[in-house]
């Protein structure tokens, strides 16, 4: 199982309406299992928007202020690094279940992920025609 070196998340809310965020401490996060060796270590000064999630689907995962928020910010660091985003949506599910979300609910969150991926390039390759 992957995990954690820290339980916090610490934050600093620049954009004046509580949705983009600088980290403030490193996330350091060990990919696949302890002891691999994978490490991601998301800098101090990463900018993120923390989980997006619908505004409907707010009482479900708010895009932060829970413990998936943690999750949230190595998922948006990976795909900032290049990561193919099949792949960082599998680690968010493995990344959320690391910090204590249940299988179920990961796999619901990473279900979401893949279904709004799908809903943006409808949506783009629609806007070409219409």
């Amino acid at each position: 199982m992957s995990v954690y070196t820290e339980p916090g998340l610490r934050l600093d809310f620049f954009d004046g309406q509580g949705r983009d965020a600088k980290l403030l401490e490193p996330i350091e996060y060990e990919r696949e299992h302890k002891g691999s060796g994978r490490w991601v270590i998301v800098p101090v000064g990463f900018v993120t928007d923390g989980a997006t999630v619908p505004r409907c689907l707010w009482w479900f995962l708010p895009p932060w202020g829970t413990r998936e928020s943690k999750a949230a910010v190595v998922h948006d660091f990976l795909l900032s690094m290049g990561v193919e985003w099949r792949e960082a949506a599998r680690e968010l599910r493995t990344a959320l279940i690391a910090i204590g979300v249940s299988p179920v609910r990961a796999e619901i969150v990473y279900r979401g992920v893949l279904a709004k991926r799908h809903i943006d390039v409808w949506v783009s390759f629609a806007s070409r025609f219409c």
